[in-house]
């Protein structure tokens, strides 16, 4: 099977040469020479991640905060979603992929000193993949409270589940379905 034929994004003009190239572990790589303009452009896909979503949760993206927790063995991040979404995304059964970004700006042509350049955007992400640890009532609710202290301890007056006995109740309460 030949590798196929991208077309260049340039007005009309001759389509780019498509090179497959195969590292001597087995991974396959298309490439895409293009000397008009310096930047590089990598785009990887795994086996994992979306792809291996159960076919009845294909696609479940969730944004949720979280936090390195840097007294761990390896890399853990704490996050917390409510139980029911634990529940109907069947987390712990799988893999899941997690995105950290980092910084990003615009790229002007005019930094290139070429005649002919177009913009372009630079970026940095790391793609994390595991399978996540479902914790008991009480983890839930310590790591909760980790993360609404983190997130609060900027602000004047920050907010605490505990901070009364009746938020402290209230939060035992609810530890269930959050």
């Amino acid at each position: 099977m030949n590798a196929p034929t991208i077309p260049a994004l340039a007005a009309p003009g001759p389509a780019l040469d498509v090179q497959r190239v195969t590292a001597s572990c087995g991974v396959e790589a298309w490439l895409v020479e293009e000397h008009s303009l310096p930047l590089l452009a990598l785009d990887f896909a795994f086996d994992g991640g979306a792809n291996r979503d159960p076919a009845d949760a294909a696609g479940s993206v969730n944004l949720v905060s979280g936090l390195l927790d840097e007294g761990a063995d390896g890399i853990v991040l704490l996050s917390h979603v409510g139980r029911p979404d634990e529940r109907l995304h069947r987390l712990g059964e799988s893999e899941l992929a997690v995105v950290f970004y980092g910084p990003s700006g615009y790229i002007s042509p005019s930094w290139y000193g070429l005649p002919q350049a177009v913009p372009t955007w630079n970026f940095a992400t790391v793609h994390a993949y595991g399978v996540p640890e479902i914790l008991s009532t009480e983890e839930n609710l310590a790591v909760l409270e980790r993360l609404v202290n983190h997130f609060e301890d900027p602000l004047p007056h920050p907010f605490r589940m505990r901070g009364t006995l009746e938020n402290a109740a209230y939060a035992e309460r609810i530890v269930h379905g959050t």
